[in-house]
């Protein structure tokens, strides 16, 4: 995702960060999840086949995290950086706790 989603959202006052804002993009999959958990964040991606193949990975494993939010391009394309920051600012004010996706998979919606 664009680091300008992270940058919309922190101007809105909520603590995220951009995989891109850190370096760390060139990063796997596995590598990501795992940086993820030791901030205590919910990871949000684009990419679906991989994630869902890892999280059952990590199901089987008994490996907690924080949870995954999985966005399909066709209800909020990449390009739509509002799109993405509304459908986020949305999620966070509807569910404020800090481990509500806990060990949870879900896709993220549009927001109304």
């Amino acid at each position: 995702m664009s680091y300008r989603v992270a940058e919309q959202l922190r101007a809105k006052g909520y603590d995220v960060v951009a995989i891109t804002e850190l370096g760390r993009r060139q990063l796997g999959d596995e590598e990501q999840l795992a940086y993820a958990v030791s901030e205590g964040r919910t990871l949000v991606t684009y990419n679906i086949d991989d994630f869902c193949h890892l999280m059952a990975e990590w199901f089987q494993r008994g490996r907690s995290h924080f949870g995954v939010l999985f966005i399909k391009e066709a209800t909020i394309p990449r390009h739509d950086i509002g799109g993405q920051v509304r459908a986020l600012a949305a999620l966070l004010d509807a569910y404020p706790a800090e481990d509500v996706f806990r060990d949870r998979c879900d896709y993220l919606r549009p927001a109304p």
